[in-house]
């Protein structure tokens, strides 16, 4: 007795404290185990690594200039494809007059589930896919620098090129920057999060606050009054507009907002704003219109529901002769992710590096990039980016590595490309047509084997240990909280008559 009397009369509780301690930690390490080897994250190239020097592909080989002197990129937050695609009645003038007078090209885009803004601004930047983790860095913002503008030259720091990737990795903008290309912004604060203004955009960007929902028209106008300054100096290389009030219209409408009123009006605003921008663009602009994911009919999204994952692309061009067919020929879905190395050609910069996205072929075909250059620097970006297992390739010396030597070093699963890439690189070299349907069976069977890829690389021993862990750890604690009195009282028990 002399135990419990030590206790102060509450050694029953004091234990029972214990046991919850005891279970919640167990339940907590448990989820820190299990998490990280369900989702684990993407492997990332090296920024240093010299894809060109590792593989005797010579620069000039590939050198190619922009097709577009300027890029204006407009995204429509949340508009699925069948609000703009063929709807004349929310957009006339994108899908009326434009396509009749053929100066746009119509992609429908499949964006990968989780669909969220942040999970598709990432990857319409960097190729990568979206990643649930993703889903809690759309709620979190740092606004640390963000009203500093990137310098305007090209000359980084090691460690400045460590900061200007530490959230996204390498990307479009990133490798713009490098370029020494003029970057204007005026979006959603989170594009300032994942891209520092510091580092990539001029001084008048401008971030704007927009998780207040009930906000459906300032959020757009405050874009809007921009536009005149803007295309009356045309001091810009791209001009990055996010409208996001057609997403807040959604959220505040709900169920019934593809028979409101104010949908029917947000879609057409946007619509002549469109309008506006196209009349004032040059003819060595292309104005590309796309959403980052859509929208079920009672307005939600963030799941895989066929409804919130159809995006769009639109290629607008004021030289483009398209016919009214060949417009919409084209709405054949893509993946959201092939939009980083196709503008990566259009640009005339160089591929992210951790891209796994294709170029679309017919916005390529007919420009003065080489089809067959495309895709072989498209097909040797994703086959490097999936090949290699960790970062220790890129951190030995830049030598040429045979196909015996990637034979050892590749995962067994996808050793099969590896004869693949070397016949096609080596009917490119020689300037060989036949390189065309080789590296396009290449950048397919890449493409295919990434799922299977990215499956080796969970961690199912973490995933066991860490989902056992909760569950015997839940189902402890489930018994506690049910036997709580006969508990208390064992333990009252034990200790007296100790």
């Amino acid at each position: 007795m002399s135990l419990f009397k030590l206790a102060g009369g509450h050694g029953s509780h004091k234990a029972i404290l214990f046991l919850i301690t005891a279970i919640s930690l167990t339940q907590l390490c448990g989820f820190m185990i299990f998490y990280p080897a369900l989702y684990a994250p993407n492997i990332h190239m090296p920024l240093q690594a010299d894809i060109n020097d590792t593989f005797h592909i010579q620069k000039e080989k590939y050198a190619r200039l922009p097709v577009f002197n300027k890029v204006v990129w407009v995204v429509f937050d949340a508009m699925r494809a069948d609000m703009i695609i063929g709807n004349t009645k929310n957009a006339p003038f994108t899908s009326g007059e434009l396509v009749q007078k053929g100066k746009i090209q119509f992609y429908k885009a499949y964006a990968h589930p989780p669909t969220i803004t942040f999970a598709h601004v990432k990857s319409l930047m960097t190729g990568r896919l979206p990643h649930m983790l993703d889903a809690f860095s759309n709620l979190v913002f740092d606004q640390s620098n963000s009203n500093e503008s990137a310098p305007s030259n090209d000359t980084y720091t090691t460690e400045e090129q460590e900061k200007m990737t530490e959230m996204v990795g390498d990307s479009l903008l990133y490798r713009m920057k490098r370029a020494s290309k003029r970057i204007v912004v005026y979006a959603d604060l989170l594009w300032f999060y994942m891209f520092p203004k510091k580092y990539y955009f001029e001084g008048r960007s401008e971030n704007l606050d927009t998780f207040y929902i009930l906000n459906t028209d300032t959020v757009d106008t405050n874009i809007t009054r921009h536009l005149p300054n803007e295309f009356k100096n045309q001091d810009f290389d791209m001009l990055l507009l996010h409208f996001m009030g057609l997403d807040h219209v959604g959220h505040v409408q709900g169920i019934q907002m593809l028979n409101s009123v104010q949908f029917q009006e947000k879609a057409l605003q946007l619509d002549r704003v469109l309008s506006e921008i196209y009349a004032n663009i040059t003819d060595d602009t292309l104005l590309l219109l796309c959403s980052d994911h859509g929208m079920n009919n009672k307005a939600q999204h963030g799941s895989g529901a066929k409804s919130e994952t159809e995006s769009f692309f639109a290629f607008i061009n004021k030289q483009y002769n398209t016919s009214t067919h060949q417009s919409y020929l084209n709405t054949h879905t893509v993946n959201q992710i092939d939009i980083v190395p196709t503008m990566a050609m259009l640009m005339g910069i160089e591929i992210p590096k951790n891209n796994l996205g294709r170029i679309i072929p017919g916005v390529i075909r007919g420009t003065n990039v080489s089809y067959a250059q495309a895709l072989f620097e498209n097909a040797r970006q994703v086959f490097l980016h999936v090949i290699i297992p960790n970062d220790d390739f890129w951190r030995g010396p830049r030598t040429e590595y045979s196909e015996k030597a990637l034979m050892k070093i590749a995962k067994k699963s996808i050793r099969s490309i590896i004869p693949l890439y070397y016949r096609a690189e080596s009917l490119f070299l020689m300037g060989d047509n036949q390189c065309i349907p080789v590296l396009e069976q290449l950048l397919e069977t890449t493409t295919k084997l990434f799922d299977k890829y990215t499956v080796v690389s969970k961690d199912y021993w973490g995933m066991g240990f860490g989902l056992t862990a909760i569950v015997i750890s839940s189902i402890a604690m489930l018994l506690l909280y049910l036997n709580y009195e006969t508990l208390s009282g064992m333990i009252f028990i034990s200790l007296y008559n100790y």
